[in-house]
C-alpha cells in the first residue's frame, strides 16, 4: 500500500518537532535558532523565528527596529519626540528629547516660560505674558512695549520706545524704552503723556526751552521797566533840586 506524499511530509515534520529541543533546528537538530528569536523558538526546518525579541524584526530577527518603533516585533511606535529615535527595546529616549520637549518619553512640551533643548532656555519679554514657542522661543504674540527681536530679548534702540519700538523720543535722546520718559535730561524738557485709543501705549510731546526761556524773558522785561522807572524818578528829583538851588542863589 502506497503512502501519500503529504502524509510522509507530515510525519517528517512531526519527527523534527518532537526530535529537536527548543532552540535548535535543521538536520539532526544541530543548528541553533537565531539569537533574537523570541524564547529562542524557531521553525525546525527553516530556522525562521515565529516572533522576535524586543527591538528586532525580520524572518530571522536579525534586523533592528526601524527608527520610530520599538518592542516585540517592533510593533510599538515611539510615543514622543525622542532625539534620534527611541530605544528599540524599551521605548525610552536614551539620547534625550528634541528641542521643545521633555520627560523620559519626550511627550510633554516645555513648561511655560521655557523652550529649546532640554527646556533650558528662558522665554523673552513676550507681550501679554503669552508663552513663547516651545521649540524656537519666538514670541508669537509679539513683544512687550520696550522690547524687540524675534525672541523679544533686545531693548529698543536709543531714541525709540513703546510697542515694536515704533515711538520716537528725539534724536540722540536716551529715554525709558517702555514709557518714553527722559533719562538724565539736562535741558529742562517737559514730557506730556497721553493715552492712545488702545490705552496700551502713551504718546509724548516734548516742549523744549520755550517755557523756561519765556519766564526768563518776562523777568528781564520787568527788571528793565523797573530800572527805567526808577531812573526817571531819579532824574526828576535831580532836576527839582537843581532848580531850587539856583533860585536860592
Amino acid at each position: 500500500m502506497e503512502v501519500p506524499f503529504c502524509v510522509l511530509e507530515l510525519l517528517l515534520c512531526l519527527t523534527f518537532i518532537f526530535a529537536c529541543d527548543p532552540g535548535w533546528y535543521g538536520d539532526d537538530c544541530k543548528l541553533p535558532c537565531p539569537e533574537n528569536c523570541f524564547d529562542k523558538v524557531c521553525d525546525v526546518i527553516e530556522g525562521t523565528c515565529h516572533n522576535c525579541s524586543h527591538g528586532y524584526t525580520g524572518s530571522y530577527c536579525d534586523l533592528s527596529c526601524p527608527k520610530g518603533t520599538y518592542g516585540r516585533d517592533c510593533a510599538s511606535v515611539c510615543k514622543g519626540y525622542c532625539k534620534n529615535g527611541c530605544n528599540s527595546v524599551t521605548g525610552k529616549c536614551d539620547n534625550g528629547c528634541e528641542p521643545g520637549w521633555y520627560t523620559d518619553e519626550c511627550h510633554t512640551v516645555c513648561p511655560k516660560g521655557s523652550y529649546g533643548q532640554d527646556c533650558r532656555s528662558k522665554c523673552g519679554r513676550c507681550r501679554d505674558k503669552v508663552a513663547c514657542h516651545h521649540v524656537t522661543g519666538q514670541c508669537v504674540s509679539g513683544c512687550e512695549p520696550g522690547y524687540t527681536g524675534q525672541n523679544c530679548n533686545n531693548v529698543c534702540p536709543d531714541g525709540h520706545y513703546g510697542y515694536k519700538c515704533e515711538k520716537f523720543c528725539g534724536e540722540d535722546s536716551e529715554c525709558n524704552p517702555v514709557t518714553g520718559e527722559c533719562c538724565g535730561c539736562t535741558d529742562l524738557r517737559v514730557i506730556v503723556k497721553e493715552k492712545d485709543e488702545t490705552l496700551d501705549h502713551k504718546e509724548e510731546i516734548v516742549i523744549g526751552l520755550a517755557v523756561p526761556l519765556g519766564i526768563s524773558l518776562l523777568i528781564n522785561v520787568i527788571l528793565c521797566l523797573t530800572t527805567c522807572y526808577y531812573y526817571i524818578i531819579y532824574k526828576e528829583e535831580s532836576t527839582k533840586k537843581k532848580d531850587q538851588f539856583l533860585n536860592e542863589h
